[in-house]
């Protein structure tokens, strides 16, 4: 089949016009969206004593009270553990070429936007701004670890690349922020060991198990009988060196609790 010389010009003019495109296109790679930050779901321990510390109790005060809340936790920020500068020509659209610069304080906490996987590593993408005041989402990886030569757009749905990426200095690390999110509408479970008082033969504690909200879970209690006397007493993982006793008050310390 013959082609005439105008369609042959025609052809040519639009497999141009589909190359520059393909160029125009093919610059910032697309992300579309993040992925969601990697969580653990862990119990947080809140005590209101400290180990080795001497307290006084009187009848009816908590010897020991702990609290157990349920959630998430997850990286909320990460830390610069020193200042420093990115530079680098990145591609930011088509073949075009930008000189970002990034200057990051040393203790700057960048919030982090979600994670994403590049050439086979998975980063967190945290929030920062570039010289111009441009927001960008610089790649760090678990390690702590910046990934010099991609950053994301300001919407984190592009990112840009360099081929020539540097920090000053070289050795750029993070460390991390970890925030535990507790669980909507839980209230974790508080423990307490209670002094109940003295006779000739026994010492009296209680020991109370509830939540804030008692209709989520049902208030438990056990009586608790030592000799009078004891240097030592113990519950579960908790051992109390006792100083002095009455049956008014208690001279006490938590020695160790292994909770």
């Amino acid at each position: 089949m013959l082609i005439k010389g105008g369609t042959m010009k025609r052809l040519a003019v639009a497999v141009m016009a589909l190359i520059m495109l393909a160029g125009c296109n093919g610059g910032a790679i697309k992300i579309g969206r993040l992925d969601k930050i990697d969580y653990t779901s862990e119990a947080e321990l809140k005590k209101d004593y400290t180990v080795g510390a001497r307290q006084t109790a009187y009848i009816g005060d908590s010897l020991a009270r702990w609290h157990n809340y349920y959630g998430k936790k997850y990286t909320r920020a990460l830390v610069a553990t020193k200042a420093f500068t990115l530079t680098g020509k990145f591609t930011t659209r088509g073949t075009y070429q930008s000189d970002l610069i990034f200057n990051v304080r040393q203790g700057a906490k960048l919030p982090v936007m979600g994670q994403y996987t590049y050439k086979g590593t998975q980063y967190y993408v945290a929030a920062t701004r570039d010289s111009r005041d441009n927001t960008h989402g610089l790649l760090i990886d678990d390690n702590g670890v910046l990934c010099n030569n991609a950053v994301t757009n300001d919407d984190n749905d592009r990112l840009y690349v360099a081929e020539n990426g540097a920090t000053t200095p070289v050795d750029v690390l993070f460390s991390k922020q970890i925030y535990f999110d507790r669980e909507s509408g839980s209230s974790g479970l508080s423990h307490e060991l209670i002094f109940g008082g003295i006779n000739d033969v026994t010492l009296n504690l209680s020991y109370r198990e509830y939540t804030s909200d008692l209709l989520a879970r049902p208030a438990f209690s056990q009586n608790l009988i030592y000799k009078t006397g004891a240097d030592i007493i113990r519950f579960k993982n908790i051992k109390i060196q006792i100083y002095e006793v009455t049956n008014e008050k208690i001279t006490y310390a938590v020695i160790s609790d292994e909770l």
